[in-house]
């Protein structure tokens, strides 16, 4: 009985040090990706090329999100620098990004940070929302909802609110079921993977 509740202890201490772990790489890698983004957003201000770099870094974020070739590199350690640098060629093809846009990215490649690009670009394009006083709306559904859909879901709370969103969808199949929203700093998170990992937590505290 003595081995077994060790055992059980020994368990739920792995569990914990293995959250520690995880949430001081979450956020480190959030403070890196906001230092970053302000660094992009100050460049652009300054360089009077804000709206163009800020639609383009829109289009590169959601090229993150739906790009299967994108997610691959991004999440590949085992990238070198110069392998980084000529997807950056690529991809200033593809969207004929904006020569500081251009130099910014190469910028990330050789600091070792562009595993950090679809975090950057999301903070980067939430410190411009926020500087236009723009309200943010983000939305991440378990199941993929069409585009008239969304854009319902965005009207509906418009509507409600009393005031224009700034939409962002994301499909994300890890919350399984139920939905994420998120009006500016509130966050309404319905998900079974949230309800578990409460459930989770719970277990451990006991």
């Amino acid at each position: 009985f003595l081995d077994h509740k060790l055992w059980l202890w020994y368990e739920t201490l792995v569990y914990q040090l293995h959250f520690i772990r995880v949430s001081a790489i979450k956020n480190f890698s959030e403070e890196t990706a906001s230092r970053y983004a302000l660094a992009l957003y100050e460049l652009a201000k300054e360089s009077g090329s804000l709206d163009q770099i800020s639609d383009q870094s829109k289009a590169l974020e959601d090229l993150c999100k739906k790009s299967s070739e994108i997610k691959s590199h991004l999440s590949n350690p085992s990238e070198t620098i110069e392998s980084h640098k000529q997807f950056i060629n690529v991809l200033v093809k593809e969207i004929r990004l904006h020569e500081n846009l251009n130099k910014f990215l190469n910028l990330l490649a050789s600091k070792r940070r562009f595993f950090y690009l679809k975090n950057i670009l999301n903070q980067f394009l939430k410190i411009v929302s926020a500087n236009k006083g723009e309200v943010n709306l983000m939305i991440t559904t378990a199941k993929e909802l069409s585009n008239e859909d969304v854009n319902k879901i965005k009207n509906e709370i418009s509507k409600e609110m009393g005031t224009d969103l700034k939409l962002d969808y994301e499909f994300d199949k890890s919350l399984i079921g139920g939905v994420k929203v998120q009006i500016g700093s509130l966050l309404i998170d319905t998900s079974i993977k949230n309800k578990l990992e409460k459930i989770s937590s719970n277990l451990i505290e006991k």
